[in-house]
């Protein structure tokens, strides 16, 4: 838990900084990137509830493909993959990955700027797995439908390339084993390209 309100402090730390983009960026002209996107993320996150006591957080990888029809509001479809590390016990010869598929939208706030702060929210699917180093499944693996909800900004860097980072914190709603009181949350800070 300590671990997730530091992340929420340091993202909010990212949010402020840029709000006075003037004053730091100068008055530069530019094009907000509308359309079709793809992305690249990299992203940090962890679960909490009975997940965040088997595991620790971990790194991970994404991909994402958008659309933004408007300057306030755009959709998006994402994967995530996490390699997370068990909490206790001696796990070395397992690799254990959280893939998540997600549907979303963005609400742009300051849609004109060039550094532009977002809300998201939408719903998706967590995938749990564990593999011993010869890549055969431990076990059985875990879906959980989740909804999620989160913040960040998106920073123009030319009239078809920007930088996103998001925090997202996703609710389990439905889990095989009735373990509604999980959550997941991720920090992503990756590069959109628009064409």
């Amino acid at each position: 838990m300590k671990k997730l309100i530091l992340s929420v402090v340091f993202a909010l730390a990212l949010l402020t900084t840029p709000l006075f983009g003037n004053d730091f960026y100068g008055e530069e002209s530019y094009q907000v990137p509308l359309g079709v996107s793809v992305g690249l993320t990299g992203n940090f996150g962890g679960c909490t509830g009975d997940c965040g006591e088997m595991y620790n957080p971990g790194g991970g990888i994404g991909l994402s493909i958008g659309y933004r029809p408007s300057l306030s509001f755009g959709v998006y479809a994402e994967v995530m993959k996490n390699f997370v590390h068990f909490a206790e016990g001696d796990y070395e010869d397992f690799n254990v990955s959280f893939i998540q598929g997600n549907i979303g939208i963005n609400f742009y706030l300051f849609p004109d700027q060039k550094f532009q702060p977002l809300l998201t929210a939408g719903f998706g699917n967590i995938h749990m797995s564990a593999e011993d180093d010869d890549g055969n499944e431990i076990g059985r693996t875990d879906e959980q439908q989740t909804v999620f909800f989160g913040f960040g900004g998106e920073y123009i860097i030319s009239d078809n390339m920007t930088i996103p980072f998001k925090l997202q914190y996703a609710k389990v709603v439905i889990n095989e084993d009735d373990l509604e009181k999980d959550s997941v949350w991720n920090i992503l800070v990756g590069f959109n390209y628009y064409f």
